[in-house]
C-alpha cells in the first residue's frame, strides 16, 4: 500500500495522524448520524472529544461512558475529561447525578471518580465534602463489580487497565473508611478486595499492601 505525502505550501501530511486529527475525523464522521438519531454514533463523537451536547445524548440512551465524561466536566470547572476547557458549568450536584447513574450500572470509574467527588475536601477552594457516607458507599460499589461484567459492558477484555481501576476504586475505598469515617474494618476489607482484583496490589512497595500490613492505629 503506498503512502500518499502531500508537500505543499502547507507542509508535509505524511506520517500517522495524531489523537487530535483521529478525534476530529471521528467528530466529522459521527456528527450527522448523531444528528439523525443514532446515538451509537453520539457516544462515538463523546468518546472522541470529551464533553459536548453529544455526550448528552448518548448518556440519555443509556451510554455510561457517555455519562461519566458530562459528570467529569460538570465536576471540573467546564473541563472535558481529555483536559480541554469546554465552557461546561461547574455543577458537582449534577456531575453526582451522573456518576451515580453510570456507577448503579456496573461503571466502575464512574464508581471511583464519583465516590471521590463526593468524599474529597476541596481545601484549594474553600469547598467541603458534599457527602462522605454517599462517596464511601460509591467507592465501594466500584469496589465490588465483577471484572467480567465490567469487561463485558465496555466491550473489552479483562486487562490491566480494567483490573486496575476496579482496584482503585478499592483502595479509595479503603482510604475513606479509615480516615474519613474511622471504620477500619471497612477499610480493610477494600484493601483485601483490591489485592484479589489486582495482585499487583500486594507488591512489597504499593501502597495498598504497607497499609494493609503497616498502618498502626487500627
Amino acid at each position: 500500500m503506498k503512502t500518499v505525502c502531500f508537500l505543499l505550501f502547507f507542509g508535509s501530511a505524511c506520517g500517522t495522524a495524531s489523537m487530535e486529527e483521529k478525534s476530529a475525523m471521528v467528530r466529522r464522521d459521527a456528527a450527522p448520524a448523531c444528528a439523525a438519531g443514532d446515538t451509537a454514533a453520539c457516544a462515538r463523537s463523546c468518546d472522541a472529544n470529551g464533553a459536548t451536547e453529544t455526550c448528552e445524548k448518548a448518556c440519555d440512551a443509556n451510554d455510561m461512558v457517555s455519562c461519566r465524561k458530562l459528570a467529569f466536566a460538570y465536576a471540573h470547572w467546564g473541563y472535558t475529561a481529555d483536559g480541554i476547557p469546554g465552557g461546561w458549568p461547574k455543577d458537582r450536584e449534577e456531575a453526582g447525578v451522573l456518576y451515580e447513574k453510570a456507577c448503579d450500572q456496573g461503571d466502575a470509574q464512574s464508581c471511583d471518580e464519583g465516590g471521590e467527588m463526593f468524599a474529597e475536601v476541596d481545601d484549594l477552594r474553600g469547598e467541603p465534602a458534599l457527602d462522605v457516607e454517599k462517596g464511601a458507599a460509591l467507592l465501594e460499589k466500584g469496589c465490588e463489580i465483577d471484572p467480567q461484567a465490567y469487561a463485558a459492558m465496555l466491550k473489552r477484555p479483562v486487562d490491566d487497565w480494567l483490573s486496575f481501576t476496579i482496584a482503585t476504586s478499592c483502595d479509595h475505598a479503603g482510604h475513606v473508611f479509615r480516615v474519613q469515617l474511622q471504620r477500619p474494618d471497612l477499610a480493610l476489607k477494600a484493601y483485601s478486595r483490591a489485592c484479589v482484583v489486582d495482585p499487583k496490589n500486594c507488591e512489597m512497595n504499593n501502597p495498598t499492601f504497607k497499609r494493609l500490613n503497616n498502618d498502626t492505629g487500627w
